[in-house]
């Protein structure tokens, strides 16, 4: 489902070559469109919820939600409402690296084991990985194959106890040399974060990323979050149904835990679309905006990614932007951001399986072209 999406995305994308102003305001008609699309996604999907922004030349064109937190309930999915968003919570974590290096805290060639001395694997490859391997999926680490949900961990420590756990564990490639997404991969990198600020994970992202945007309803930690703004997971095996567990155990916040809504992340878009500055405060400099999406891996296939970011250009080089979705037990989520046509999108679901939303994508784009001021 995510690739039908991105692939529809990317290609409708191309056609914008000269595409310089998007007028902020839809029509009446328009915003009638979208609201019938997502009620009828729901209809069709059978997920209970869903939450979308859409944003154009840094004002909300567009943001709603729709259905209900909690199949059976009552309480209505609003722009508030709370989601996990899963993988999205990487690009805290590159977006966190580059103002750690920034702040001269760490730099992109240190060694994991510069910052984390009791790393270790039975794998002596281990040595030579490097900071920007974990972040870059290149660290030839493998995935994580148990969240344990269901038996989380909410202390301090957790992240370090699960670096030390991974002592029995073996690379799949050489560092550096093949793109391989890794989940454990980012649970190190959340690790380093913690030791080279001094400061927990969730803190720091907290300090220096979440609270300067004006975040103020989302973080990592789940005890933080407001639980009559909360969202409930679905699953459908094979009816839908609601799942048991929320997904979230601090040992995996790194690579999975962001909890967030719609008007939260409609600020985080922002922040990129103006290189690291909202609403006159500087949250991060132009220069590690401009070090975050800077290709750092080039992936067969024509992709490539930043700084956790996934990069994507158009084969006419008229495109430029990057994404990253999300999905756990109970969750789907999907943010892209065409920079150089200053539109972007979240998308955020409460329920997971493989769906198809690409009437709803396709719209989307038709109306990203109807809106797009094409300047000779």
């Amino acid at each position: 489902m995510l690739k039908t999406i991105l692939t529809a995305i990317i290609i409708g994308g191309i056609t914008l070559a000269n595409a310089q102003y998007i007028p902020i305001k839809l029509s009446s008609e328009d915003e009638a469109l979208l609201d019938a699309l997502c009620q009828s996604e729901l209809a069709a999907s059978k997920i209970p919820g869903m939450a979308i922004g859409i944003v154009a030349n840094g004002e909300t064109l567009y943001a709603k939600g729709f259905g209900v937190k909690q199949l059976g309930g009552t309480d209505s999915v609003t722009t508030s409402s709370i989601f996990h968003l899963a993988s999205i919570s990487k690009t805290f974590v590159g977006t966190a690296i580059g103002l750690l290096i920034e702040q001269q805290k760490l730099t992109l060639e240190d060694k994991v084991t510069d910052h984390l001395p009791y790393f270790e694997m039975r794998d002596p490859r281990y040595r030579e990985i490097t900071i920007r391997h974990l972040v870059t999926h290149t660290s030839g680490m493998p995935d994580v194959s148990n969240y344990q949900w269901k038996k989380a961990q909410y202390h301090e420590t957790a992240l370090e106890e699960y670096v030390k756990s991974l002592k029995g564990k073996k690379l799949k490639s050489d560092p550096g040399t093949k793109y391989d997404y890794s989940n454990m991969a980012f649970e190190i990198l959340g690790d380093v974060i913690a030791k080279a600020s001094g400061m927990s994970f969730e803190a720091y992202v907290k300090t220096y990323i979440l609270e300067p945007a004006g975040m103020k309803n989302s973080s990592f930690y789940l005890p933080d979050i407001d639980t009559s703004l909360r969202t409930s997971p679905h699953v459908k095996r094979p009816s839908v149904k609601l799942h048991d567990t929320y997904p979230y155990n601090r040992r995996h916040a790194p690579s999975s835990t962001l909890n967030s809504n719609v008007d939260d992340m409609i600020k985080y878009i922002n922040l990129y679309a103006n290189k690291g500055t909202l609403n006159g405060q500087q949250v991060f400099s132009e220069a590690t905006y401009d070090l975050i999406l800077k290709e750092h891996f080039h992936i067969e296939g024509g992709q490539s990614v930043g700084l956790a970011w996934n990069l994507f250009t158009s084969r006419e080089e008229i495109g430029f932007g990057f994404h990253h979705a999300g999905s756990d037990v109970g969750y789907r989520s999907l943010l892209v951001n065409h920079l150089d046509r200053s539109f972007a999108f979240i998308l955020l679901f409460n329920g997971h399986w493989d769906e198809d939303y690409s009437k709803f994508n396709e719209v989307v784009i038709k109306l990203k072209n109807k809106y797009a001021n094409v300047l000779e």
